[in-house]
């Protein structure tokens, strides 16, 4: 339990410190994530001074070890004793792997805004979709955990809601 209080505080500490300091870029981050083409992505960034551009340059110093942090602790919160020990063991495999997937399709996600912004031209429109769809796919992976999570902390605070299963 000691290194899931760990990644926990981790990744808390990493995603305020990451939102803080891009609080101020408007329109935000997850408006630009969930552009899938060259036009709404340079929408977004023709908005921002060239003070923002450079903060979201450097924020993925923080996104990248967030994204670590958050995949590892999903992974974590699944595999350790807790409140997801009424599933069953295959669907725990499963759901130990919803976080880490989100990480990784973060990781694609940052790995193209930052060839997008660093690029002298345009680049290839299915570029612009595919870096939309990883995003989309680790927002659609975080909410399904969230909801994971939510859903086994009430079955396990319900009286008998907290035996182990086995698949």
């Amino acid at each position: 339990m000691r290194n899931t209080g760990f990644l926990a505080l981790l990744a808390t500490v990493l995603f305020v410190s990451m939102a803080a300091y891009t609080a101020s870029i408007r329109p935000g981050i997850p408006e630009l994530q969930l552009t899938f083409s060259q036009a709404g992505f340079q929408q977004i960034t023709g908005l921002w001074s060239n003070a923002d551009l450079e903060k979201f340059k450097r924020h993925f110093l923080i996104d990248f070890p967030f994204l670590l942090s958050y995949g590892a602790l999903g992974y974590r919160m699944v595999i350790a004793p807790g409140v997801f020990r009424s599933l069953t063991t295959a669907t725990r495999g499963r759901l130990a792997l919803v976080l880490p997937l989100a990480a990784l399709a973060d990781g694609v996600e940052n790995v193209f805004h930052l060839f997008f912004i660093a690029a002298a031209s345009p680049q290839p429109e299915y570029a612009y979709f595919m870096a939309g769809m990883a995003a989309l796919v680790k927002w659609l992976l975080i909410v399904a955990f969230v909801v994971a999570f939510i859903t086994a902390l009430v079955r396990s605070a319900r009286p008998g809601g907290g035996g182990d299963h086995a698949a």
